[in-house]
């Protein structure tokens, strides 16, 4: 006899509240307190075979405890706490339907009204949910309202919540009154099973960094104040990691690093969301470097991203740049100093007579153009990070003048800007 397979909805009741509590009244209500349920039954030789699911999931990798309803339900919401427990069942969730979700840290205020809810429902209806401001009223400090059924097949979304802070801040603010923001990764599947499949929603955090350096490293939003520093790892633990966060949810999401060590600079901003679409796309690195103004010393590490499966979380590894050459290398083979800097940023590198200077981009997420001057011999230049060359003054060859040349090499690994002295009357050269 061929195989038959029915579906049945079944609705179990939640746990019951204590008497008292503040979940006592709504576990009155069957609708607030039930757990839709699925009963596949199958039919083969004879025989009955059932099976008993829930048709949506959440799994919780936030580390902080969450809350999350489907906002054209009115059951209680479902919290998920920060210890990993697994998938846990979503109560309120319809079987076979992507439900459009609201999440939220558990701490914050209650969740909207049911009447509030139908009604961002009915305004949001048409487009993936994103996650409103802090202080934009309804759902306390910050709530996400995420669609599952955009989400099914497609690429991750970027929500926000709110996350007390933490003891590894390093100024001395207030705990009680600090607060930062964890970027959230939220990815949908569905899971299969014996006689079917459900909807399993993993909340992940969006960026990860993982420190291999062998040496404590501080990470920090930019914009956000010198003293505002997380530590990422302690100096004698050679791998570790942490989960980034945001002191302020207004401001561009650009990450600083630097050594945790008494005069070490902020390196320049890292738009690591645009960079995951350009630079940092498909696991390729990103050399950063890093300063000490008190020792006059320049460190460079790599930066390597690596996308998660089936998670929208992204690890940012940071490794040493051991055996590996830095990727441009300013060539001095003229007789007087030079001095180059990253266009649009006023970090002056100087060069003198007859040396090299390995250096990277001094703002990761900046315009890729150096400005190189010679102040001796009154010439400058602008040049990209493209095959080129170039001389100054612009007719002293022509004039069969001496002049100096500009000339950008670029290997598979290497950008090699090389200046050079040619003297007057040489017919070589290139183009101005």
């Amino acid at each position: 006899q061929e195989e038959r397979v029915d579906e049945r909805a079944l609705r179990c009741p939640g746990e019951a509240q204590p008497s008292g509590s503040a979940g006592a009244k709504d576990s009155a209500q069957s609708a607030s307190s039930s757990l839709a349920l699925r009963v596949l039954l199958s039919y083969a030789r004879g025989g009955m075979e059932a099976e008993v699911c829930s048709w949506f999931w959440i799994k919780n990798e936030l580390g902080v405890d969450v809350r999350c309803l489907p906002l054209d339900s009115d059951a209680a919401p479902t919290v998920l706490p920060a210890i990993d427990a697994g998938p846990v069942p979503v109560h309120g969730a319809l079987p076979g339907q992507a439900p459009e979700i609201m999440v939220d840290h558990a701490n914050t205020p209650p969740l909207l009204g049911v009447d509030l809810r139908k009604q961002l429902l009915a305004r949001l209806s048409r487009g993936r949910f994103g996650s409103e401001a802090p202080g934009a009223g309804g759902g306390g400090e910050c709530t996400a309202y995420i669609s599952t059924a955009d989400l099914i097949n497609t690429d991750d979304d970027e929500l926000h919540l709110q996350d007390c802070i933490r003891s590894d801040r390093l100024d001395e603010a207030d705990e009680s009154e600090a607060d930062r923001f964890l970027h959230v990764g939220a990815r949908a599947c569905h899971v299969p099973h014996r006689m079917g499949s459900s909807l399993l929603l993993t909340l992940s955090p969006r960026f990860v960094l993982l420190n291999r350096t062998g040496g404590g490293v501080e990470y920090r939003q930019s914009g956000c104040g010198a003293d505002t520093g997380f530590l990422v790892a302690p100096a004698a633990e050679a791998d570790a990691y942490a989960v980034l966060h945001w002191q302020d949810a207004h401001l561009p999401k650009l990450l600083e690093l630097r050594r945790s060590e008494r005069g070490a600079e902020w390196s320049g901003s890292i738009p690591v969301t645009d960079l995951m679409r350009g630079a940092l796309s498909n696991g390729t690195e990103l050399t950063l470097r890093l300063r000490n103004l008190q020792e006059g010393s320049v460190e460079f590490v790599r930066l390597v991203a690596q996308r998660l499966e089936n998670r929208g979380t992204v690890v940012l590894s940071l490794a040493e740049q051991r055996g590996v050459a830095p990727p441009i290398l300013v060539q001095n083979l003229t007789k007087h100093e030079a001095r180059f800097q990253q266009a649009g940023v006023p970090i002056v590198c100087a060069v003198s007579a007859g040396s090299s200077f390995p250096y990277a981009w001094d703002e990761p997420g900046g315009a890729a153009a150096l400005a190189v001057d010679l102040p001796s011999v009154g010439v400058r230049f602008q040049c990209r990070a493209v095959p080129s060359r170039m001389e100054r003054p612009r007719l002293a060859r022509l004039l069969r003048r001496p002049y100096v040349e500009l000339q950008v090499v670029v290997d598979p690994v290497l950008v090699r800007v090389v200046l050079r002295e040619v003297a007057g009357g040489d017919p070589a050269g290139g183009e101005a």
